[in-house]
């Protein structure tokens, strides 16, 4: 099951939806609750963060609608008309997790450390993020340093 954002009012025909009880309410008559032992929502292949506290499983039985911003679990077939009208929610994270946010004043910073200092470099050649605290007076998670590290080296033509 994805979950998606729906981007343009659509209209689905048959599938598997994971609903909030007021999205349920809207179509209960075009739907049917899913016995707890048919399907888990812990078994279903979901974003980590997405809250499914507050949602059901629930079968298609006719068509519904989907106004522009409602947020949905749906199984079944899209046609390419309908993939359109959807943005998949676990997609757009996986994206943003990809490109982190490369800060500018953390690569000069890279570039000031020593690299025979000891304590400004790691053993693995990475710089030690206590340095990187030190020159930034703020803390420093190794994602940010990673992402800093690699633009550095993209800039003085390091490959690697």
């Amino acid at each position: 099951m994805n979950i998606y954002k729906v981007l343009v009012s659509l209209k689905l025909l048959s599938g598997l939806l994971l609903l909030t009880p007021a999205q349920a309410r809207r179509r209960e008559y075009v739907i049917e609750e899913i016995n707890e032992n048919d399907i888990h929502i812990k078994d279903l292949n979901l974003p980590e963060d997405f809250d499914v506290e507050n949602r059901q499983p629930f079968r298609l039985t006719g068509p519904t609608q989907f106004k522009a911003g409602e947020v949905i679990g749906y199984d079944g077939q899209l046609s390419k008309i309908t993939a359109q009208s959807l943005t998949d929610i676990g997609e757009i994270e996986k994206e943003e997790s990809k490109t982190e946010k490369i800060d500018p004043e953390l690569v000069n910073a890279i570039g000031m450390l020593d690299t025979g200092k000891e304590g400004d470099f790691s053993e693995s050649g990475k710089p030690e993020l206590k340095a990187l605290k030190n020159l930034l007076n703020r803390k420093i998670n190794a994602a940010e340093r990673d992402a800093a590290f690699e633009e550095f080296k993209k800039m003085q033509g390091i490959n690697g």
